[in-house]
C-alpha cells in the first residue's frame, strides 16, 4: 500500500504522448492550445478613434466653452474601415466614427456631444476644449507585434476564441484529447431503465464516469458493463485497449472471490504500478500501464469511483492535454471534518465566500455507497490521517469540482 502522494507521482511519471491536431476556430472551444500564439501585428494596427466625434488639433479648441464656442471648417469624413489617407490642416476638423483611422495632423478626438453635431453646413461649433491624445486608441497600445498573446497549454474559452479571431486565425493547433474507455464490472448491476431483479442494483458508475470524462476533457471511445465472468471481461478489455488511450474499470479490484480485474489485466500485458492506496474512500485503487496507454482500476462503490476519478484520472487526462494544473484552495471549515486515523480522507463538500473568507462545509454522509453525498457539493475536501476530527475554524484543502464555480 502506498501513500496518496506516491500514487500521484507514479501516475504523473507515466504520461501519455498524443499527437496534436489542427482544428477550425469554430471547433476549438474547450480544447487546449498546443502552440503559443504570437501577435502577428500591432493591436490596434493603427491609431483610431475610440468614439464618434471629430478629429481635431487640440490647440484649435484651447479656448472653446459653452459660452465661447470655437468654429471649425469641416473637411471630409472618416468612417470605420475607410482606407483613404487624410490630413488635417489648421482651422479644420474631420468627422470620424468609432474605429476610424486617425488622420495625419490630428492629435485628439472630441465627442460629438460637445459639438453642434454631424448635421452641419460645412462648419461645426465646439463647446469644450480637449486634451491631446483624448479618445484615441494608439497603435500597439494593447499588444505589440510578436508579443506572446496566449501561452501553450491554455484552455480555449470564448475569450481565447475572440483573441484568435482578432489576429485572423482561422485554424489552431490543439492537443488531441485522450480517448477514454470505461468498463463497469459486477453481476449485480442492471442498467437504468431495466427492471431490477432481487439482489440487483442500478449501474450508476458507468453514467457518472462517462460524464466525468467529458467534463475534464476526454473523448469517450468505448463503454461497457460486464458481469463477473472472466472470458467476458477479458474480451471486453481487449476491445477497450484497441481503441482507447486511457482504460478505466470500476469494481472487481479488491480481495473478493469474483474480483477478477487485476489478474486479467496482468494476462493482457498491463504493467502494474500499484493496487492499494492509503486513503478513504478508495483503498483498492489499481494503476498500470501498457505502451502509451494508462489503466485505472477504480473501486466499485459509487462515491469511491467518483472521487478517485477526480483525484487521479482527471489529472492524468489534463497532463495528456498539457493543460496547466489548477491550484488547490485553502478554506476554513465551517463544520468539523471527520478524519481517518490511518488513511488520507476525502469528502465531498461545499465551499463558499463569507466575510471575505473561503469557507467549507463537508458532507455529513460518509459512506462510500452514499452517492447522494455529492448532491449540491462543488468541491472535494481532503485531510491527512489524524486521530481527532478537524474542528470548525481549521484550515482544509479544497479542490473545486471541474463543472462548478468554487463559490
Amino acid at each position: 500500500m502506498i501513500s496518496v502522494e506516491q500514487a500521484k507521482q507514479h501516475i504523473k511519471a507515466s504520461s501519455l504522448v498524443l499527437k496534436d491536431q489542427k482544428l477550425p476556430l469554430s471547433d476549438a472551444l474547450g480544447h487546449v492550445l498546443a502552440e503559443s500564439i504570437y501577435a502577428s501585428f500591432d493591436q490596434p494596427r493603427f491609431n483610431n478613434s475610440a468614439m464618434d466625434g471629430f478629429a481635431v488639433k487640440h490647440e484649435s479648441l484651447r479656448s472653446a466653452s459653452p459660452e465661447s464656442p470655437v468654429r471649425l471648417t469641416v473637411a471630409g469624413e472618416i468612417a470605420a474601415g475607410d482606407s483613404a489617407s487624410h490630413h488635417l490642416r489648421d482651422g479644420y476638423c474631420i468627422p470620424i466614427m468609432t474605429g476610424g483611422r486617425m488622420p495625419e495632423g490630428a492629435d485628439a478626438v472630441i465627442r460629438v456631444e460637445d459639438t453642434s453635431g454631424f448635421n452641419h453646413n460645412g462648419e461645426v461649433m465646439f463647446f469644450a476644449a480637449v486634451k491631446p491624445g483624448a479618445n484615441i486608441r494608439l497603435k500597439g497600445e494593447e499588444l505589440r507585434k510578436d508579443d506572446v498573446v496566449i501561452e501553450k497549454g491554455t484552455l480555449i474559452t470564448p475569450s481565447e476564441i475572440g483573441v484568435l479571431a482578432t489576429f485572423g486565425r482561422a485554424e489552431v493547433n490543439v492537443a488531441k484529447p485522450p480517448g477514454i474507455a470505461i468498463i463497469s464490472t459486477g453481476s449485480e448491476l442492471s442498467e437504468p431503465g431495466e427492471s431490477l431483479k432481487p439482489g440487483e442494483i442500478y449501474n450508476s458508475n458507468l453514467s457518472v464516469l462517462s460524464s466525468l470524462a467529458a467534463c475534464v476533457g476526454g473523448t469517450l471511445e468505448f463503454t461497457a458493463a460486464v458481469r463477473d465472468i472472466a472470458r467476458d471481461l477479458k474480451a471486453t478489455l481487449n476491445q477497450a485497449f484497441s481503441c482507447a488511450d486511457i482504460v478505466i474499470t470500476t469494481g472487481g479490484i479488491s480481495e473478493g472471490k469474483y474480483d477478477l480485474v487485476e489478474s486479467i489485466l496482468q494476462d493482457l500485458g498491463v504493467q502494474k504500478c500499484f493496487a492499494k492506496v492509503a486513503q478513504k474512500p478508495g483503498l483498492p485503487l489499481y494503476f498500470g500501464t501498457k505502451p502509451n496507454q494508462l489503466v485505472f482500476g477504480l473501486p466499485g462503490n459509487p462515491v469511491s469511483a467518483f472521487i478517485t476519478f477526480l483525484i487521479y484520472v482527471a489529472p492524468a487526462i489534463h497532463q495528456a492535454l498539457r493543460l496547466k494544473p489548477e491550484p488547490k484552495l485553502q478554506a476554513t471549515l465551517a463544520k468539523p471534518f471527520k478524519r481517518d486515523k490511518k488513511k488520507h480522507r476525502f469528502l465531498f463538500g461545499h465551499i463558499y465566500e463569507q466575510d471575505g473568507k473561503l469557507m467549507a462545509k463537508p458532507s455529513e454522509k460518509l459512506g462510500s455507497h452514499m452517492l447522494s453525498s455529492a448532491l449540491g457539493k462543488n468541491a472535494i475536501l481532503e485531510s491527512p490521517a489524524g486521530n481527532e476530527p478537524l474542528e470548525a475554524g481549521s484550515a482544509i484543502t479544497a479542490t473545486p469540482l471541474p463543472w462548478l464555480k468554487p463559490f
